[in-house]
């Protein structure tokens, strides 16, 4: 299931390519790496933990993980998870309002993706936009970004982060290293952020008081999606679950 998720992200592409061409940056924090694999599909924390952001850059990204909202969380089992926020972009109708921006402000990268895929499918992967989806364990592609999970110790850790790159699409690659400096960068909120809960998590759960943490959010209004997967809202803790489930049945026979 998960493996759709990557078609999905290289036909964001007018030539089928992705590449890593940008760099990367490290942030590294003082968290077992396991805070930062279930932050990642967490639909919950966006409204309360990034509220500076989104307040900043008058963002409409909040409003996609409101109660309102009719994004879905999913768990598409080995532990691989997703956020997908189609069902919100769809209403909106709007081609890639899920970058924040339309088909008038990149018209050179509008004109081959219609090129190369057609008028409509090419405006229905314009409006999908690409995933949020994490690949068991520790690769995390984020809609502009990839991310990639380095343990350290079991209290440290580095996310090497790099924008992502769409082979024949200029005009978007320069928005999209912009995007990712200005959320992820030196001076970015939107990481700095998210480090924070990592720490503070794990000093959290070292405190073993109480000893359990009890993981069923939105458990009761779960169901199986159209292809046998199990999704919730996209407040729902579905892919934690799907996580723990998957890293159970690795670790027990060890």
């Amino acid at each position: 299931g998960a493996a759709e998720t990557i078609d999905r992200l290289v036909r964001t592409s007018p030539e089928g390519e992705v590449e890593i061409t940008a760099g990367f940056l490290k942030h590294r924090v003082k968290a077992n790496w396991k805070f930062i694999l279930e932050n990642e599909c967490d639909g919950y924390h966006p409204a309360f933990v990034h509220t500076s952001i989104f307040g900043v850059a008058d963002s409409m990204i909040g409003k996609l993980y409101g109660g309102a909202s009719t994004a879905l969380t999913r768990d598409y089992g080995n532990g691989h998870t997703e956020i997908d926020l189609r069902p919100e972009f769809r209403k909106r109708d709007a081609p890639m309002s899920w970058f924040g921006t339309s088909e008038e402000r990149l018209p050179d990268y509008t004109a081959r993706m219609k090129a190369a895929y057609g008028d409509t499918a090419a405006r229905e992967i314009m409006i999908d936009g690409t995933p949020h989806v994490m690949i068991f364990p520790n690769l995390f592609i984020a809609e502009i970004q990839m991310f990639v999970i380095q343990p350290l110790g079991v209290d440290d850790s580095v996310q090497h982060v790099t924008a992502l790159q769409f082979k024949g699409a200029p005009d978007l690659n320069r928005r999209l290293r912009q995007q990712t400096m200005g959320s992820v960068g030196p001076a970015g909120f939107l990481l700095a952020d998210d480090s924070e809960m990592y720490e503070r998590c794990h000093r959290g759960v070292q405190a073993r008081n109480p000893e359990w943490i009890f993981l069923g959010r939105g458990e009761k209004r779960q169901r199986q999606d159209e292809l046998g997967f199990t999704v919730g809202h996209v407040t729902d803790e579905v892919p934690s679950r799907g996580i723990w489930t998957h890293y159970r049945k690795l670790m027990e026979p060890a």
